[in-house]
């Protein structure tokens, strides 16, 4: 198995990354990884910061890269969703065993307030965020709950007549809090590539320069433009994580869309 060489995160955000050292693997062509992504994003086959679904609302962005001898797989998760009944994992693939013509999955995420009038706060009005402070919420690592001092530490200043905006505080603050909390196992997630046992996790990281799908007349950024990408297909091709630069991280929920 990979063993970790480098690894961040931080209270603050939910932001994490992990590499591993360089592996016992043949070098396979990194040219074949950047075209596929390239071809992605002009296909609009390609995770976005943005959905016309509301419920769709972006949280969080993770990229996992994954090598065998003769094979590579990269699978992106974007963590979404507006209240408990739509909070998901869509999932995108992309590698040698990947269907071309496969679509985008999801993924529910467990996630419910522990009480009656905890739950009937996201609904009520006026949409502000008083009355959080001391709510449960039960999600994948178990029992949760909000502290007064949470908004600050963990980024969670929102517009407080956003209809999503107690929902989303909750949610971010619970990812947060756990450091990724809302993300399956590595594992877990590496195995929907269906690459078999010996597959071997190169990179994983949620805190890189993501390529996002251009708003309105804004330019189109292909993945092989960027150093985040250039550097992520030589760390798959090499076998060796080390190489990933993740460059300027644009996928936590601070940065300005």
């Amino acid at each position: 198995s990979s063993s970790s060489s480098s690894s961040s995160s931080s209270s603050s955000s939910s932001s994490s990354s992990s590499s591993s050292s360089k592996l016992p693997l043949p070098t396979l062509d990194p040219a074949p990884i950047l075209s596929a992504l390239d071809a992605a994003v002009l296909g609009n086959d390609w995770p976005d910061f943005f959905e016309l679904n509301p419920e769709d609302l972006f949280h969080a962005l993770r990229v996992i890269a994954v090598r065998t001898k003769a094979e590579w797989g990269l699978l992106f998760e974007r963590l979404e969703g507006c209240d408990p009944e739509s909070l998901q994992v869509r999932y995108w693939t992309f590698g040698t065993r990947v269907d071309p013509n496969r679509m985008s999955e999801v993924i529910p995420v467990s996630f419910s307030l522990d009480d009656e009038a905890a739950a009937a706060l996201l609904e009520s009005e006026p949409r502000s965020l008083k009355g959080l402070v001391g709510t449960v919420v039960t999600g994948p690592r178990g029992a949760f709950r909000f502290e007064k001092d949470m908004t600050a530490r963990y980024a969670l200043a929102l517009p407080k007549r956003d209809p999503q905006a107690r929902f989303t505080t909750l949610a971010r603050a619970y990812h947060a809090h756990f450091g990724g909390g809302l993300w399956q196992p590595l594992d877990v997630s590496a195995a929907l590539l269906g690459m078999g046992s010996e597959a071997q996790i190169v990179v994983a990281s949620d805190a890189y320069e993501h390529a996002a799908l251009p708003l309105g007349n804004a330019p189109l950024v292909l993945p092989s433009t960027l150093r985040s990408f250039q550097t992520l297909s030589r760390a798959i091709a090499e076998a060796d994580g080390s190489l990933f630069d993740p460059g300027v991280p644009n996928t936590h929920w601070t940065h300005p869309r």
